[in-house]
């Protein structure tokens, strides 16, 4: 009977940190995000070469997106984070070759709020999900 209350505790302990990690840190932290943060320009608005480098932005192409537009770089861009609402992004960015297990780490404030290629999220200490955006 103690085996058996012993793997249920496991049990129940494994889906607890799964909930956490897929499911209630990132929403907590997309709440604070929305609570606190700031609206930060992506530079999207700039459609020219001149006017984006007049507001500081870095113009060409990123990702296999094929046109060259504009983006801004954050103020914060390689800070220490362990959510996304501690950017100014909104993403806090594991600064590693990401894992699919979960591992607690903290990570680092992206340079721009559209991020390209692979990485992965870290919400509340602990990675998330790797996500390739391109």
């Amino acid at each position: 009977m103690k085996i058996i209350k012993m793997i249920l505790g496991v049990v129940g302990i494994i889906i607890v940190f799964f909930l956490l990690r897929t499911v209630i840190f990132p929403n907590l932290d997309r709440v604070l995000i929305n609570l606190f943060q700031k609206q930060v320009t992506s530079g999207s608005e700039y459609e020219t070469k001149q006017d984006c480098e007049k507001n500081k932005g870095d113009w060409g192409r990123a990702g296999i997106y094929p046109h060259e537009f504009c983006r801004i770089p954050l103020s914060d861009f390689g800070k220490p984070c362990i959510a996304g609402f501690m950017c100014q992004a909104g993403t806090c960015i594991a600064p590693y070759t990401f894992r699919e297990n979960p591992i607690m780490t903290s990570g680092l404030c992206p340079k721009y709020t559209t991020i390209f290629g692979c990485t992965q999220e870290v919400h509340f200490g602990f990675t998330h999900k790797p996500v390739c955006r391109d």
